[in-house]
Protein backbone atom coordinates (compact mmCIF):
# COMPACT_ATOMS: atom_id res chain seq x y z
CA UNK A 1 0.00 0.00 0.00
CA UNK A 2 1.54 3.34 -1.01
CA UNK A 3 -1.60 5.83 0.70
CA UNK A 4 -4.37 4.73 2.57
CA UNK A 5 -7.17 7.70 4.15
CA UNK A 6 -7.64 9.02 0.52
CA UNK A 7 -11.30 9.93 -0.56
CA UNK A 8 -12.69 7.98 -3.25
CA UNK A 9 -9.04 7.68 -5.52
CA UNK A 10 -9.82 7.84 -9.20
CA UNK A 11 -7.25 8.55 -11.68
CA UNK A 12 -3.42 7.26 -11.40
CA UNK A 13 -0.32 7.97 -13.24
CA UNK A 14 3.09 7.50 -12.97
CA UNK A 15 6.89 8.74 -13.83
CA UNK A 16 10.17 7.69 -12.68
CA UNK A 17 9.94 9.48 -9.38
CA UNK A 18 6.27 9.38 -8.16
CA UNK A 19 2.49 8.23 -8.35
CA UNK A 20 -0.30 10.43 -8.88
CA UNK A 21 -3.78 10.48 -8.41
CA UNK A 22 -6.91 12.47 -8.09
CA UNK A 23 -8.92 12.21 -4.80
CA UNK A 24 -12.98 12.50 -6.44
CA UNK A 25 -14.54 13.24 -3.61
CA UNK A 26 -12.05 16.36 -1.90
CA UNK A 27 -11.35 17.29 -4.78
CA UNK A 28 -7.99 17.34 -4.20
CA UNK A 29 -4.78 16.25 -6.41
CA UNK A 30 -1.88 14.07 -4.50
CA UNK A 31 1.46 12.54 -5.18
CA UNK A 32 3.74 10.24 -3.32
CA UNK A 33 7.28 8.69 -3.98
CA UNK A 34 6.99 5.49 -5.83
CA UNK A 35 9.41 3.72 -2.90
CA UNK A 36 6.92 5.34 -0.70
CA UNK A 37 6.77 8.03 1.71
CA UNK A 38 4.43 10.71 2.63
CA UNK A 39 1.80 12.02 0.21
CA UNK A 40 1.90 15.56 -0.85
CA UNK A 41 -0.94 17.17 -2.04
CA UNK A 42 -0.38 18.94 -5.11
CA UNK A 43 -4.05 20.90 -5.92
CA UNK A 44 -7.14 21.04 -3.48
CA UNK A 45 -10.20 22.64 -4.13
CA UNK A 46 -11.33 20.89 -7.45
CA UNK A 47 -14.40 20.19 -8.48
CA UNK A 48 -14.57 16.38 -9.11
CA UNK A 49 -11.28 15.42 -10.50
CA UNK A 50 -10.81 12.63 -11.80
CA UNK A 51 -8.62 11.14 -15.30
CA UNK A 52 -5.44 12.11 -14.55
CA UNK A 53 -1.79 12.39 -16.79
CA UNK A 54 1.52 13.71 -16.67
CA UNK A 55 4.67 14.66 -18.75
CA UNK A 56 8.45 16.12 -17.62
CA UNK A 57 6.38 19.16 -15.91
CA UNK A 58 3.46 19.06 -14.88
CA UNK A 59 0.33 16.76 -13.74
CA UNK A 60 -2.61 17.17 -15.90
CA UNK A 61 -6.27 16.56 -14.68
CA UNK A 62 -10.10 16.78 -15.69
CA UNK A 63 -12.37 18.27 -13.18
CA UNK A 64 -15.49 16.91 -14.09
CA UNK A 65 -18.68 18.55 -12.05
CA UNK A 66 -21.21 20.51 -14.08
CA UNK A 67 -20.64 24.24 -14.36
CA UNK A 68 -17.03 24.04 -12.70
CA UNK A 69 -15.61 21.95 -15.75
CA UNK A 70 -12.21 22.25 -17.23
CA UNK A 71 -8.67 20.99 -18.11
CA UNK A 72 -6.24 21.88 -15.06
CA UNK A 73 -2.20 21.36 -15.00
CA UNK A 74 0.25 21.92 -11.71
CA UNK A 75 3.69 21.31 -11.60
CA UNK A 76 4.74 18.07 -10.84
CA UNK A 77 6.89 19.70 -7.79
CA UNK A 78 4.34 22.16 -7.04
CA UNK A 79 3.07 25.12 -7.14
CA UNK A 80 0.16 26.94 -9.08
CA UNK A 81 -3.24 25.69 -10.69
CA UNK A 82 -3.60 26.82 -14.34
CA UNK A 83 -6.80 26.39 -16.38
CA UNK A 84 -5.94 25.16 -19.99
CA UNK A 85 -9.59 24.97 -20.69
CA UNK A 86 -13.32 25.88 -19.66
CA UNK A 87 -16.33 25.29 -20.69
CA UNK A 88 -16.55 21.25 -20.69
CA UNK A 89 -19.31 19.55 -19.48
CA UNK A 90 -18.44 16.37 -18.19
CA UNK A 91 -14.51 15.86 -19.36
CA UNK A 92 -13.89 12.40 -18.44
CA UNK A 93 -10.40 10.62 -20.11
CA UNK A 94 -7.38 12.48 -20.37
CA UNK A 95 -4.09 11.95 -22.45
CA UNK A 96 -0.63 14.03 -22.88
CA UNK A 97 2.32 14.34 -25.32
CA UNK A 98 5.06 16.55 -26.17
CA UNK A 99 2.51 19.12 -27.57
CA UNK A 100 -1.33 18.80 -26.35
CA UNK A 101 -3.37 17.83 -23.70
CA UNK A 102 -6.22 15.75 -24.60
CA UNK A 103 -9.51 14.49 -23.40
CA UNK A 104 -13.59 13.32 -23.78
CA UNK A 105 -16.31 14.83 -22.92
CA UNK A 106 -18.87 12.18 -21.94
CA UNK A 107 -21.84 14.56 -22.33
CA UNK A 108 -24.71 14.29 -24.99
CA UNK A 109 -21.67 16.77 -26.78
CA UNK A 110 -19.65 13.84 -27.09
CA UNK A 111 -16.67 15.59 -27.57
CA UNK A 112 -12.47 14.95 -28.33
CA UNK A 113 -10.73 17.97 -27.81
CA UNK A 114 -6.83 18.92 -27.35
CA UNK A 115 -5.40 22.11 -26.44
CA UNK A 116 -1.87 23.06 -26.01
CA UNK A 117 0.28 21.99 -23.09
CA UNK A 118 1.36 25.40 -22.65
CA UNK A 119 -2.27 27.40 -23.73
CA UNK A 120 -3.88 28.50 -25.87
CA UNK A 121 -7.11 27.53 -28.13
CA UNK A 122 -8.77 24.49 -27.70
CA UNK A 123 -9.47 21.89 -31.03
CA UNK A 124 -12.10 19.63 -31.25
CA UNK A 125 -10.88 17.04 -33.04
CA UNK A 126 -14.38 14.83 -32.91
CA UNK A 127 -18.18 15.51 -32.30
CA UNK A 128 -21.11 13.45 -31.88
CA UNK A 129 -19.46 10.84 -30.17
CA UNK A 130 -21.70 8.45 -28.23
CA UNK A 131 -20.60 9.05 -24.62
CA UNK A 132 -16.67 9.25 -25.40
CA UNK A 133 -15.02 7.73 -22.36
CA UNK A 134 -11.21 6.80 -21.81
CA UNK A 135 -8.81 8.01 -24.34
CA UNK A 136 -5.25 7.09 -25.43
CA UNK A 137 -2.65 8.57 -27.82
CA UNK A 138 0.40 7.78 -29.67
CA UNK A 139 2.51 9.72 -32.63
CA UNK A 140 -0.29 9.76 -35.07
CA UNK A 141 -3.86 9.12 -33.47
CA UNK A 142 -6.38 9.59 -30.52
CA UNK A 143 -8.12 6.78 -29.59
CA UNK A 144 -11.28 6.39 -27.32
CA UNK A 145 -13.85 4.34 -26.48
CA UNK A 146 -17.67 5.26 -26.64
CA UNK A 147 -20.09 3.61 -23.84
CA UNK A 148 -23.14 4.84 -25.65
CA UNK A 149 -21.89 4.05 -29.24
CA UNK A 150 -20.39 1.00 -28.50
CA UNK A 151 -17.34 1.45 -30.36
CA UNK A 152 -13.86 1.94 -30.65
CA UNK A 153 -12.73 4.88 -32.69
CA UNK A 154 -9.82 7.24 -33.62
CA UNK A 155 -8.84 10.33 -35.77
CA UNK A 156 -5.39 11.98 -36.66
CA UNK A 157 -3.96 13.98 -33.70
CA UNK A 158 -3.65 17.05 -36.64
CA UNK A 159 -7.69 17.28 -36.44
CA UNK A 160 -8.90 16.15 -39.64
CA UNK A 161 -12.08 16.00 -38.35
CA UNK A 162 -12.87 12.52 -39.68
CA UNK A 163 -12.93 9.52 -37.07
CA UNK A 164 -12.61 5.95 -37.82
CA UNK A 165 -14.30 3.18 -36.35
CA UNK A 166 -12.10 0.81 -35.09
CA UNK A 167 -14.27 -1.60 -33.80
CA UNK A 168 -18.19 -1.66 -33.12
CA UNK A 169 -20.78 -3.90 -30.91
CA UNK A 170 -18.59 -3.40 -27.66
CA UNK A 171 -21.33 -3.37 -25.05
CA UNK A 172 -20.13 -0.34 -23.16
CA UNK A 173 -16.34 0.25 -24.03
CA UNK A 174 -14.71 1.30 -21.67
CA UNK A 175 -10.85 1.69 -20.20
CA UNK A 176 -8.20 1.80 -23.57
CA UNK A 177 -4.49 1.76 -24.14
CA UNK A 178 -2.58 1.12 -27.33
CA UNK A 179 0.71 0.44 -28.54
CA UNK A 180 2.43 0.24 -31.97
CA UNK A 181 0.46 -2.59 -33.13
CA UNK A 182 -2.82 -3.14 -31.50
CA UNK A 183 -5.60 -0.87 -29.47
CA UNK A 184 -6.71 -2.38 -26.64
CA UNK A 185 -9.98 -2.30 -24.65
CA UNK A 186 -12.65 -3.42 -21.88
CA UNK A 187 -16.11 -3.62 -22.29
CA UNK A 188 -17.59 -2.80 -18.95
CA UNK A 189 -20.10 -5.52 -17.97
CA UNK A 190 -18.96 -8.85 -19.42
CA UNK A 191 -15.50 -7.02 -18.24
CA UNK A 192 -14.11 -8.31 -21.81
CA UNK A 193 -10.36 -7.42 -22.57
CA UNK A 194 -9.92 -6.85 -26.43
CA UNK A 195 -7.61 -6.13 -29.13
CA UNK A 196 -7.79 -5.18 -32.33
CA UNK A 197 -4.90 -3.68 -34.91
CA UNK A 198 -4.78 0.14 -34.69
CA UNK A 199 -5.00 0.13 -38.57
CA UNK A 200 -8.43 -1.93 -38.36
CA UNK A 201 -9.02 -5.58 -38.25
CA UNK A 202 -10.92 -8.08 -36.80
CA UNK A 203 -11.47 -7.72 -32.72
CA UNK A 204 -9.64 -10.63 -30.49
CA UNK A 205 -10.95 -11.64 -27.16
CA UNK A 206 -7.81 -11.62 -24.62
CA UNK A 207 -9.66 -12.86 -21.54
CA UNK A 208 -13.39 -12.63 -20.05
CA UNK A 209 -14.61 -11.17 -16.45
CA UNK A 210 -14.99 -10.37 -13.46
CA UNK A 211 -17.20 -7.90 -14.62
CA UNK A 212 -16.86 -3.64 -14.32
CA UNK A 213 -13.65 -3.67 -15.81
CA UNK A 214 -12.78 -0.13 -15.28
CA UNK A 215 -9.05 0.86 -16.14
CA UNK A 216 -6.38 -0.80 -18.33
CA UNK A 217 -2.90 -0.35 -19.02
CA UNK A 218 -0.32 -2.22 -21.26
CA UNK A 219 3.53 -2.94 -21.67
CA UNK A 220 5.50 -5.00 -24.13
CA UNK A 221 4.09 -8.02 -22.54
CA UNK A 222 1.33 -7.91 -20.92
CA UNK A 223 -2.40 -6.06 -20.58
CA UNK A 224 -3.55 -5.01 -17.05
CA UNK A 225 -6.81 -3.90 -15.90
CA UNK A 226 -9.17 -3.41 -12.87
CA UNK A 227 -12.28 -5.37 -12.20
CA UNK A 228 -13.94 -4.07 -9.73
CA UNK A 229 -16.56 -6.47 -10.16
CA UNK A 230 -14.61 -8.96 -8.84
CA UNK A 231 -12.55 -6.31 -6.47
CA UNK A 232 -9.32 -7.98 -8.97
CA UNK A 233 -6.08 -6.49 -10.33
CA UNK A 234 -5.39 -8.65 -13.43
CA UNK A 235 -2.71 -9.05 -16.11
CA UNK A 236 -3.20 -11.23 -19.43
CA UNK A 237 -0.11 -11.54 -22.40
CA UNK A 238 -0.84 -9.19 -25.17
CA UNK A 239 -0.72 -12.22 -27.33
CA UNK A 240 -3.48 -13.82 -25.66
CA UNK A 241 -3.15 -16.65 -22.97
CA UNK A 242 -4.19 -17.39 -19.53
CA UNK A 243 -4.95 -14.78 -17.50
CA UNK A 244 -3.41 -13.90 -14.20
CA UNK A 245 -5.29 -12.36 -11.08
CA UNK A 246 -2.31 -9.76 -9.46
CA UNK A 247 -4.42 -8.57 -6.06
CA UNK A 248 -7.85 -9.53 -5.32
CA UNK A 249 -9.83 -8.69 -2.12
CA UNK A 250 -9.89 -4.77 -3.47
CA UNK A 251 -12.36 -1.91 -2.79
CA UNK A 252 -13.55 -1.45 -5.80
CA UNK A 253 -10.40 -0.64 -7.83
CA UNK A 254 -10.47 1.69 -10.75
CA UNK A 255 -7.65 3.61 -12.55
CA UNK A 256 -4.11 1.31 -12.89
CA UNK A 257 -0.85 2.44 -14.33
CA UNK A 258 2.44 0.17 -14.76
CA UNK A 259 5.89 1.11 -14.97
CA UNK A 260 8.88 -1.19 -15.10
CA UNK A 261 8.67 -2.95 -12.54
CA UNK A 262 5.16 -2.29 -10.53
CA UNK A 263 1.67 -2.18 -11.11
CA UNK A 264 -0.32 0.45 -9.23
CA UNK A 265 -3.64 1.54 -8.80
CA UNK A 266 -6.75 3.18 -6.65
CA UNK A 267 -9.21 1.65 -4.63
CA UNK A 268 -12.10 4.41 -4.23
CA UNK A 269 -14.15 1.94 -1.51
CA UNK A 270 -11.77 1.58 0.94
CA UNK A 271 -9.46 4.86 -0.11
CA UNK A 272 -6.09 3.23 -0.84
CA UNK A 273 -3.23 3.86 -3.68
CA UNK A 274 -2.01 0.27 -4.18
CA UNK A 275 1.12 -1.45 -5.67
CA UNK A 276 2.46 -4.92 -6.91
CA UNK A 277 4.84 -6.16 -8.45
CA UNK A 278 3.84 -7.16 -12.22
Amino acid sequence: MLASGQSQPDGITVDATNVYWTNYHTGTVTKVPIGGGLPVELANGQSFPRGIAVDATNVYWVNASGGFDGIMKVPIGGGSVTRLATGQFQPNGIAVDATNVYWTDYSAAGTVTKVPIGGGMATQLATGQGNPNRLAVDATNVYWTTTLGNSVMKTPIVGSGTATQIAGGQSYAAAIAVDATNVYWTTLIAGAVMKAPIGGGTPIQLAAGPTQAHAMAVDATNVYWTAAGGGTVMKVPIGGGASTTLASGQGGPDGIVVDGTSVYWTNPDDGTVMKAPK
